[in-house]
């Protein structure tokens, strides 16, 4: 008998990546060379509210850290043990391949004066650390190599966590079960101290690994429930509409006001736990309430565009960067019209081109090798 590598896939959540994505682009795509439009007040308030593109990473932070644990801890469960090279190739095998093609599109546009920005030393993308280095040194190089930061938090997690479960797994049963949840909360307690002293400082609170690792410590607890707390489960097999109802609430009432209620030391101090929370009630009623199951037909629509978010992610950003590049010598977002619709528009466009091309043609027959690296009975 073969181990069941799909026993994790949550079909609703491939949506929800596309989903998340949008908060990003929208805080990206609204770019202009008229200075009046630049500097109208309109423009300062809707580019300021949707400075929302943070809580879009911030749900794929609890979304990969709910998963992955998941993942090894069912590993743990039907092996006894835990293959970490196996989930190393696995996890590189989808991040690499489109990471270090950016990268080396970076350097060849770098190189032949095509874009003549600076760039950060090589070693903070190779041995991805670039969070760290724009928390130190800020991000005032090529955009589509500056997204790659939260890359680089992703393989650090991936890293350590993989390979502290590696040695974790080793362990009976009951010290496995009991250190992953000591070690989830211990993540959201770093991160809440590192937050609480360097809240004055934006790029560490932004960019800086031990900020983020309350939203890996959420979706490690989160996983941690969905496997080994009965009682977790029954309570979303209990939820009715009126919960998932309130649940919309609050996150449509967050976001709706974020700009108002995060501008205070505290609110920006447990800003990442909260939004954690949230999207990890979000993800637990996806994954475990009957009652979404009959909205399977809503979210088909999205499902491929999640499938692509990956790529979504880094050609967006590459589309812009051009973009950015090509307004300054030609009036293409000179009108309201063009910089607000017309242009979003058509780079959200593109980027979906782009990202499907790249998927079908690229990654795609690079992702069928991962088959070759899950464990057989």
């Amino acid at each position: 008998m073969t181990y069941n590598k799909d026993a994790v896939y949550f079909p609703l959540l491939d949506a929800t990546r596309f989903v998340a994505f949008i908060p990003v682009f929208l805080t990206h795509c609204f770019i202009t060379s008229n200075v009046e439009i630049e500097n109208a007040l309109w423009f300062k308030q809707v580019t300021h509210f949707l400075n929302i593109g943070l809580l879009g990473l911030d749900y794929f932070f609890v979304l990969s850290s709910f998963l992955i644990t998941r993942i090894i801890i069912e590993e743990k469960n039907h092996f006894n043990s835990f293959n970490f090279k196996f989930f190393f190739v696995r996890r590189s095998l989808r991040i690499w391949p489109l990471y270090f093609l950016m990268i080396l599109l970076g350097y060849i546009t770098y190189y032949s004066g095509i874009l003549n920005n600076s760039l950060p030393p090589f070693i903070s993308f190779a041995s991805f650390t670039l969070n760290l280095y724009i928390s130190n040194h800020g991000y005032d190089f090529l955009f589509f190599l500056v997204i790659l930061w939260s890359i680089s938090v992703e393989e650090q997690f991936y890293i350590f966590w993989g390979g502290f479960l590696y040695f974790l797994s080793f362990n009976s049963i009951s010290i496995f079960k009991a250190i992953i949840l000591i070690v989830g909360f211990l993540f959201i307690l770093i991160s809440l101290m590192y937050r609480y002293t360097h809240n004055q400082n934006e790029l560490q609170l932004y960019f800086h690994t031990l900020s983020v690792m309350g939203n890996f410590g959420v979706g490690i607890i989160l996983a941690w429930l969905s496997v080994y707390s009965k009682v977790f489960l029954r309570l979303f097999d209990q939820f009715t509409s009126l919960h998932i109802g309130f649940i919309v609430f609050v996150i449509v009432f967050s976001i709706v006001f974020y700009t108002n209620i995060f501008i205070f030391p505290l609110a920006v101090w447990i800003e990442r736990m909260y939004f954690s929370i949230i999207f990890a009630l979000i993800i637990a009623v996806l994954c475990f309430s009957p009652r979404v199951k009959e909205w399977q037909k809503f979210f088909s629509p999205f499902n491929y565009l999640g499938k692509i978010s990956l790529g979504l992610y880094f050609y967006h950003a590459v589309v812009i960067t051009i973009f950015s590049k090509l307004m300054m010598h030609f009036h293409i977002a000179e009108h309201s019209w063009q910089v607000m619709f017309l242009n979003p528009i058509f780079m959200l466009s593109l980027s979906i081109l782009l990202a499907s091309l790249s998927y079908n043609y690229f990654e795609k027959p690079i992702l069928a090798l991962k088959n070759n690296f899950y464990r057989k009975d």
